[in-house]
């Protein structure tokens, strides 16, 4: 298994590529354990490179915070329906 750490844009590229054509891979297999290392590799450069921030629901500001204020009318919401059943 010739595998290497990914450190640039090509070679995150070139594991994508090779993880596609693994996709139909056997588990326990020389081809499936390729795949599994390739999808770790790729994990930790994309964890490194493309973080994501995850917003906040306990916060003030965020996406999380428009769901905070909304609650109190979400919560009234089903009273205020009872007309419908």
């Amino acid at each position: 298994m010739d595998i290497e750490p990914i450190r640039t844009t090509a070679g995150h590229k070139a594991a994508l590529e090779t993880v596609d054509s693994l996709m139909g891979a056997q588990a326990r297999t020389p081809e499936g354990d390729r795949l599994d290392v390739l999808v770790t590799l790729i994990e930790a450069y994309e964890r490194q490179h493309f973080p994501m921030d995850l917003p906040d629901a306990t916060g003030s500001k965020g996406p999380g915070s428009c769901f905070q204020r909304a609650m109190p009318r979400l919560i009234r919401l089903p009273a205020a329906l009872g007309f419908l059943m």
